[in-house]
């Protein structure tokens, strides 16, 4: 058993680490700061850019190995598997927000690598969890690039396009119900949380900075994210539900309401006014849900009844059509579905 002292100074290290930047370094050398030139960032491609092919591949291998030697050490001295990610994030911010260069350094692309890297040496021989802990830290780097590091420093203004990397994003919150069939409850709620208050941060950090705010917002209402109300409700599902139950209403969320945003209000023609949503919306919303549900039963990964599956996707659609803005359906959806599959199987 490690004591958190070291995870937290193991921690600490692994910013450190992260933060050493060769490509900065080298720029000074030759009387050029690399963030103001060509990509405007101390990264391995735009040393290769500015600098010449040599600085980059020297760049890209070190950061690749700042990736790779911090988790490949945990490893050795035995550490939890919940802090390779804290770790992992650690190094990443590191590279991206040096304190010794205002915050300013790489993108963390060779760092992200590098970190798959010892994944996949440490975990060869069990894939399932590879390709867990793969989605997993991409996903961290998704996260982090695209909702804080992307914003600050291009200012970007395209709400659609935002709106649709977003919609990505939401999809790989199914990490959390695949977690949770092959975990349990303990191992997901080490990883969730930590997710969770990553993007309060974010939410915190964004509200506070208008520019930033008025580039990701889909509105100027200043609000807390739904991505963030989405793993908070996913929290409460794990902590209060049956474990089959918690895992159908967090994929009918991510599912269904995915595929009603982007193929139903694209194609929709019946309006059911009283909502101000679509019929194809509704419907697309239960079918994809019904139907990943029963891929989970088909393949025993969860054992319900198909009756369960059929009626909690109905009422999950029906749920997010008579979603207000009062209770945001982010909460509502996979809070109140889970409500009504526990009371469908006391029947």
């Amino acid at each position: 058993m490690v004591d958190n002292i070291w995870i937290i100074l193991v921690v600490i290290f692994a910013y450190f680490l992260g933060s050493i930047n060769p490509a900065y370094f080298f720029g000074k050398l030759r009387g050029i700061d690399i963030r103001k030139k060509g990509e405007k960032n101390a990264g391995a491609r735009n040393a290769w850019k500015v600098l010449g092919p040599g600085y980059g591949i020297f760049t890209g291998v070190f950061d690749i190995f700042k990736g790779f030697i911090v988790i490949f050490i945990v490893y050795n001295f035995g550490f939890p598997l919940w802090t390779y990610f804290a770790i992992f994030l650690s190094t990443l911010l590191g590279h991206q927000l040096p304190f010794y260069l205002g915050f300013k350094g790489g993108l963390g692309v060779a760092t992200t690598w590098g970190t798959l890297f010892a994944f996949t040496y440490i975990f060869r021989s069990d894939i399932q969890r590879l390709i867990i802990l793969a989605v997993g830290i991409f996903t961290v780097y998704f996260v982090i690039s695209r909702f804080i590091i992307f914003p600050m420093r291009k200012k970007l203004k395209r709400i659609e396009e935002l709106k649709f990397w977003r919609k990505i994003l939401r999809f790989f919150t199914l990490v959390f119900p695949i977690f949770y069939i092959l975990f349990n409850k303990q191992v997901v709620l080490y990883i969730l949380i930590p997710f969770i208050l990553i993007f309060i941060f974010i939410d915190i950090f964004r509200l506070k900075n208008k520019k930033i705010l008025k580039a990701i917002m889909k509105t100027k209402e200043k609000r807390i994210s739904g991505i963030t109300l989405l793993l908070i409700s996913f929290l409460i599902c794990v902590i209060i539900f049956q474990k089959e139950i918690a895992i159908l209403a967090l994929t009918f969320t991510i599912i269904g309401d995915n595929f009603a945003s982007f193929i139903g209000s694209k194609y929709s023609q019946i309006q059911i006014r009283l909502f101000k949503k679509s019929f194809e919306s509704l419907f697309l919303f239960f079918a994809t849900s019904f139907f990943s549900g029963l891929i989970l039963i088909t393949f025993n990964w969860i054992q319900v009844s198909f009756w369960l599956v059929l009626l909690g996707s109905i009422s999950a659609a029906i749920i997010e059509i008579i979603s207000t803005k009062i209770i945001d359906d982010n909460l509502s959806v996979p809070v109140l579905s889970g409500v009504i599959m526990t009371l469908l199987s006391m029947i």
